[in-house]
């Protein structure tokens, strides 16, 4: 169906382009670096962040991978309201947020890697 090609909502596409738009901005910076204290606005997003694991843990011991995919979701949406109201590139705490949107990345990858979605750095 056409929900399951669609760049809007849950699925895989939404996903894909979630990760190419993250990595465009870590493209555009440099410098990233483990930020010492976090606004909330950080905190939120890195809370969300390290879900992961526990949120992989349950989905193999219950056999439902539906719950990374429902995961992979609300991290995007976390990620897409951080980046909305806070500005990354050009921002006094760029290094921080840098550093943020690098974690990002890595745990939204290792996610669409395990659905066997690619992880495209470009769309």
């Amino acid at each position: 169906p056409d929900e399951s090609v669609s760049l809007q909502g849950n699925s895989g596409p939404y996903l894909q382009y979630a990760h190419a738009r993250a990595c465009s901005i870590l493209t555009k910076g440099a410098n990233a670096a483990r930020p010492h204290m976090l606004q909330p606005a950080e905190r939120q997003l890195l809370t969300k962040i390290t879900e992961m694991h526990d949120v992989m843990s349950d989905a193999a011991r219950d056999l439902m991978p539906h719950a990374v995919c429902t995961y992979l979701y609300e991290l995007a949406q976390s990620f897409n309201r951080f980046y909305e109201h806070n500005r990354v590139i050009g921002d006094e705490r760029q290094p921080a947020r840098l550093w943020l949107v690098d974690r990002y990345v890595a745990v939204l990858k290792q996610g669409l890697v395990v659905l066997g979605i690619t992880a495209p750095d470009k769309m």
